[in-house]
């Protein structure tokens, strides 16, 4: 389970997604995730 870490960071985002919402379903985690990487996308397009 190691290596598939390091090989998919996902799951790493998915363990602190986790422990910052550890009673969210699994629904309201994916809505999270796709937030997240919607606000990252923000960032990079104002950066480039």
């Amino acid at each position: 389970m190691e290596r598939e870490k390091r090989i998919l960071p996902l799951s790493e985002l998915e363990v602190t997604v986790d422990g910052l919402l550890p009673k969210a379903s699994g629904a309201a985690r994916v809505a999270y995730i796709l937030m997240m990487l919607l606000l990252l996308l923000l960032f990079a397009a104002i950066l480039i």
